[in-house]
């Protein structure tokens, strides 16, 4: 028996990610306007320094709506980069029903395996198959001769995913007509 702790679920990238890179793209332009007036007040290079003029304008600002509206905005993009930072990433793969393993699978090779499997049932002419972490979705096209189609498929395709957690399948069946 292994002593190894179960492994946690696959998760997307968290959103935050997204934000970090931009704000490490924002960050590095900041330090090229810095060195590049560095080097402006060095005398290493000619033209005049960038960020002097923004700095002057900034000064003298009051408390005036502009200024109030901007801090606002500022807060409330705080706040939600706050949220996406602590929001938990999105799950990607379904766990399989036995605890004892490690088996995490994608929506979809579960709406493969589906797919395979109500194939194989008799009956069916065509199979289609959706997936998500929770519910499997099977529409086939079945011969209008045939009776049962949509419970057989049911059943294949529940036994098919029997060694996955909690799947909820459902069956849409169309009857297709034989070409003459």
């Amino acid at each position: 028996m292994s002593n190894r702790s179960p492994a946690t679920a696959p998760t997307r990238a968290p959103i935050a990610s997204l934000f970090a890179a931009l704000v490490a793209i924002a960050l590095v332009a900041l330090g090229v306007v810095a060195v590049r007036d560095l080097a402006v007040a060095q005398g290493w290079t000619t033209g005049s320094p960038w960020a002097t003029p923004v700095v002057e304008s900034l000064d003298g600002l009051t408390a005036g709506t502009p200024v109030v509206v901007a801090g606002v905005v500022a807060g409330v993009l705080a706040l939600v980069l706050l949220y996406v930072a602590l929001k938990p990433a999105r799950r990607t793969h379904a766990k399989g029903a036995d605890s004892a393993t490690d088996l995490w699978v994608t929506p979809a090779a579960v709406a493969a395996l589906a797919r395979e499997a109500a194939d194989r049932t008799s009956g069916v002419q065509a199979a289609e198959a959706r997936a998500t972490r929770r519910k499997v979705s099977v529409s086939v096209s079945v011969d209008p001769s045939a009776s049962g189609v949509a419970e057989a498929v049911q059943q294949s395709v529940s036994d098919q995913l029997s060694g996955l957690a909690t799947q909820s399948v459902r069956v849409r069946t169309r009857t297709q007509e034989q070409p003459s």
